[in-house]
């Protein structure tokens, strides 16, 4: 989840982490895992900022994630109870 007071520049950082992500997994050759989004959270704004989220559906997620340095102000949760 990327958060930020600014709807185009949650929406643009979404996207630029959904290429990244989808060129690792390309590059890693890792064929069981698979994004999907980015798109905005089922609650889009919370607190006045915008919420937009991708997931990664994988056997061990910490294979595309553990290596990757994320870009600052994204939060993951492994295996969320929800996605509210």
């Amino acid at each position: 989840v990327f958060r930020h007071v600014t709807a185009r520049v949650a929406a643009d950082e979404a996207a630029k982490l959904a290429g990244l992500l989808g060129s690792e997994i390309r590059r890693r050759g890792l064929e069981r895992t698979r994004i999907i989004g980015p798109s905005p959270a089922p609650v889009e704004r919370l607190r006045g900022r915008y919420r937009w989220q991708i997931e990664v559906l994988a056997p061990d997620p910490v294979d595309l994630l553990g290596p990757m340095m994320l870009p600052p102000g994204w939060i993951v949760d492994v295996d969320p109870v929800n996605v509210l």
